[in-house]
Parts: structure tokens; C-alpha cells; sequence
């Protein structure tokens, strides 16, 4: 697959891609003509807002999200069990945060607690810090909130493991030699082209598999990331059609280990409609275009995997209800009738006073996925990082160390630290909207 260096300029293979589909579509609509069937991409007919029941929600667990919130006020995690089913537990395939503050990414813990710091995680690589060890370890925490707590956090887990390091620019490296410069590049030391990483990445989601049965395991968070960047530019075209190789063989590791467990490939929504799909469009981005757009770059993953996974990151009125309403067209254009899986969904803020931001964008959310086949959706994170939530919301503790990385191999935007439904461990709005979903 081949991109033009511009996101508004289509490469000659990728032309040559999209009249093909622009053929298709020409052919199909002559014999729609004919046939006297619907446009594709006519008018919708109007629906209600999405609702979801418990069954139906989720909440992403970083490291240090669960045990914290029952260390520091258990009757959260009461409200956490009265509200989400499923726990999608984020885990890097290597875990570079804990190079820079150790096991517990999110807050520091009580001293009853053990913990190890950044120096049992070193950037010259251990065991410990890779994909199998790290979930082992967020089991074990979510299992331990239980019993701090003295009620169970939630009754389902999945994995979504994330193979980008924190910057964006390029995978974390899986074996955990981390450095500031070398691992950016797609070519040389390593990617999914590299056979060692790719063993290496197979054996662990097949331990993983094999040893909690998750329901679902999304591979790979926003790996739309390697055909548009944060630039727009592509990172890497080949690395992503490696990326598809790695997972079929994914797909068929982790369904060997635990029969019952679902699979698929994470995608950014946001990036997939505005930004990929803007090269397939003349002037404004329509339908037809992410039409294009979804053909291209997820469809495949999709046939390979079980669901339309997505992360969903968004400023609530930059979001257009049309690109999320094409999700009801997927299965008439496509004959998809996999569910839709949203894996993280949140808006970004840098301020505590833009808390309201996050509960208007759930609820712009629903109302734009109404009638959409929505299996499963969990917002990104359970409590906030430590050092957002300040009298004079100035930013210190870790949200500070990891967001401020004066000559650190860790760079997080600091959006990231206001993800959590809660905030000093008490539910922030969009919590309270999510149990009132629940509650219905």
C-alpha cells in the first residue's frame, strides 16, 4: 500500500486502488439502476440515541488505576461494579512507563504495599516489563482491588494491547532496549518485519491467552497510526502491511490458546474519517469517501478479526454524526455484520474546569452511534494520573514526570492524564452518565 507524502493527494498505486473501488461503485450503482435498489448513501432513517445496559460497558485499566481507587476510597469500586461489565485491562507490549515510575503507572500507593520502582524496570530491557509479565501483573492488581475493596471491580477482562510508544513516532521496542533516538525509524532494528519481534509478540498473546481467557483481545491500538501520523504523513506503508501479516498469525495463535476469545485490530476513528479518508475525498470529507477509506485500510482486519474495533478521541464539536452514522452502512456495503467494539473512547482536556467537556462528548457519542451495532464500549481510563487534580490546577507528581520528560525516554501527552472517570478517586461527570446508562 502506497500513500501520497500529502493527506490530500492520492499516490499512483493507491489510484490505481481507488478507481478500482470508484469502478466498482460505478458498476454497482448501474445495476442498482437497474435493479431499482437504494443508493448506499442515501438519507438514514432517524434513530435513538445508543443505550447501553452493563453488559454493554466497559472501562480501560492502566496500571495503578484499580489498586489505587480501592486503597484510597473502596466505595468506588462499588460503583464501578454497579456500572461496567468489562474491564479492558491496557498493556504495552513493552511497558516503557514503568522505566520512568515503575509498576504503577497512574498513583503512588500506601506503604502496606509492595512496589516495585524504576529501577527493577531499566531501559536497558527486562523480562518483567514485557507484554505476558505485564498483563500477569494487571490481573493480579485488579484481583487485589477486589479484595482491598472488598467487592469485585468488574466481572469480565480483556487485554487491548498497544504496540506504540508513547510519543507516537514508532513501536516501542519489544524487547525493551529503549533509547531516545534509534527506535523511530521504519527501517533497520526492528518493526513487524523483523522475525524476532514477531515470534516474540506471538509467544507472548498466546501466554496470554492461554492464562486468562479474555474476552476480547484488541490487537494494536490506532495501527492506522502507521499510514497517517500526527502529522498526516504516513510513518510507514510497508510497516503497516507487516503489520497485517502479524495479525492473521495473531488471530490464529490466540484462537488456538483460548478458543472462546475474541480478536481484532484497533483503529482511530477520528484519523480514519477526517485525515485517511480526506484523500479519497474532492473537498469535503463525505461518506463515500471514508466508504473508501474504511475499504482500504480496515476492512481487511476486519474479515481477519472478529469485530470493528475503535478508539473514538474527540473534541465534541469537531465530531460529525456522519462519519460515526456510516457504521450503520458497513454491513449493506460490505456484508459485515460483525459488531462494532468502541476499546476507548474519551475527549481531550488539560484542565480540571473542562470536566463538562467529557460528559458532553458521551453523550454527542451516543446520540451519534444510535442504531449502530455496538457490542461492547469502555471509556479510556479509570481514575485520572496523580497530579492533575490541584487546587491552582497547576500539574505535578507523575502526571508532571511523564508528561514534562526532560531527556527521558517516556514522552505522554498530558491530555492523557485527565482520561479517568474519576478524579480523586470520586466519579467525574461522564462516570455518573455511564452509571445512569447502567442504571436504566
Amino acid at each position: 500500500m502506497t500513500f501520497s507524502k500529502s493527506p490530500i493527494v492520492l499516490s499512483s498505486t493507491l489510484n490505481v486502488r481507488a478507481g478500482a473501488l470508484v469502478a466498482a461503485s460505478l458498476a454497482l450503482g448501474s445495476l442498482m439502476a437497474c435493479g431499482g435498489e437504494d443508493d448506499p448513501f442515501t438519507e438514514l432513517e432517524p434513530v435513538a440515541p445508543l443505550s447501553l445496559d452493563k453488559s454493554q460497558i466497559g472501562v480501560g485499566i492502566h496500571h495503578g488505576d484499580a489498586l489505587a481507587l480501592a486503597a484510597n476510597r473502596p466505595e468506588s469500586v462499588e460503583v464501578v461494579n454497579a456500572t461496567a461489565t468489562h474491564g479492558l485491562l491496557r498493556v504495552k507490549s513493552y511497558d516503557e512507563i514503568a522505566t520512568v515510575v515503575g509498576e504503577y503507572h497512574a498513583h503512588s500507593l500506601p506503604s502496606r504495599f509492595e512496589v516495585r520502582d524504576a529501577s527493577d524496570f531499566p531501559a536497558s530491557g527486562t523480562p518483567a516489563g514485557r507484554l505476558a509479565a505485564r498483563a500477569d501483573d494487571l490481573v493480579a492488581e485488579v484481583e487485589l482491588a477486589g479484595q482491598e475493596a472488598q467487592v469485585e471491580l468488574v466481572s469480565e477482562l480483556s487485554i487491548v494491547v498497544d504496540f506504540w510508544r508513547e510519543r507516537g513516532d514508532w513501536l516501542v521496542r519489544w524487547d525493551g532496549l529503549l533509547n531516545q533516538g534509534t527506535n523511530i525509524e521504519g527501517e533497520g532494528t526492528y518493526g513487524f518485519t523483523r522475525q524476532e519481534m514477531v515470534d516474540d509478540l506471538i509467544a507472548d498473546l498466546s501466554e496470554v491467552a492461554e492464562t486468562h481467557q479474555p474476552t476480547w483481545i484488541i490487537v494494536g491500538d490506532a495501527m492506522d497510526r502507521l499510514v497517517a501520523g500526527p502529522d498526516g504523513e504516513p510513518i510507514s506503508e510497508a510497516e503497516f502491511d507487516a503489520f497485517k501479516d502479524f495479525f492473521a498469525q495473531a488471530v490464529d495463535a490466540i484462537k488456538e490458546a483460548s478458543p472462546e476469545t475474541k480478536v481484532a485490530a484497533g483503529f482511530h476513528w477520528e484519523n480514519i474519517t477526517n485525515v485517511i479518508a480526506a484523500r479519497y475525498a474532492d473537498g469535503e470529507v463525505n461518506e463515500a469517501a471514508i466508504d473508501q477509506a474504511f475499504a482500504e485500510v480496515v476492512l481487511p482486519l476486519v474479515n481477519t478479526g472478529d469485530a470493528v474495533a475503535l478508539r473514538s478521541y474527540a473534541v465534541p464539536q469537531d465530531m460529525v454524526e456522519s462519519h460515526y452514522q456510516y457504521l450503520r452502512r458497513i454491513e449493506a456495503i460490505h456484508g459485515v455484520t460483525k459488531p462494532v467494539v468502541v476499546y476507548s473512547a474519551s475527549s481531550p482536556i488539560t484542565s480540571q474546569t473542562a470536566y463538562a467537556q467529557q460528559a458532553s462528548y458521551f453523550t454527542r457519542l451516543l446520540e451519534y452511534l444510535g442504531g449502530v451495532n455496538v457490542e461492547l464500549l469502555a471509556w479510556e481510563r479509570l481514575t485520572n494520573i496523580d497530579g492533575v487534580d490541584t487546587t491552582d490546577q497547576a500539574i505535578i507528581g507523575r502526571c508532571r514526570t511523564l508528561s514534562n520528560p526532560e531527556n527521558r525516554v517516556v514522552q505522554m501527552e498530558q491530555s492523557r492524564c485527565f482520561d479517568g472517570l474519576f478524579s480523586l478517586f470520586r466519579p467525574k461527570a461522564v462516570m455518573d452518565l455511564l452509571t445512569a446508562q447502567a442504571a436504566d
